[in-house]
């Protein structure tokens, strides 16, 4: 629980209470609660929802694959290997749709 206090100095008759006659110096001071609490419902919705962008980033990497395999492909035959460690070629392909497919939805 958090709890905020306000304070001010108040110079004249009070507006709250017209029979209470402030004196200059007077301080007041009001305290107002504030409870932050997260129903449960909400967790299970952002839950839901997470799991749902996942499946949906796994159902369009998925269906993005075969063209990402194809380029990759057109790649290696283009540029073979100048030596080194390779990744396999799946491997790659969902590098470079894990890479591009966030830029789909930036616009």
């Amino acid at each position: 629980m958090t709890s905020l206090a306000l304070s001010r100095r108040r110079e004249g008759p009070s507006a709250a209470s017209p029979t209470r006659t402030a004196f200059q110096g007077e301080t007041m001071t009001m305290t107002m609660q504030f409870t932050a609490r997260h129903s449960e419902q909400d967790h299970v919705r952002r839950a839901k929802s997470l799991e749902s962008d996942r499946r949906m980033c796994r159902r369009l990497t998925a269906l993005s694959m075969p063209f990402f395999l194809v380029s990759t492909l057109v790649q290696r035959a283009i540029r073979p290997a100048t030596g080194g460690h390779r990744l396999s070629i799946f491997a790659q392909a969902r590098a470079n749709a894990n890479a591009t497919i966030p830029f789909m939805f930036m616009g």
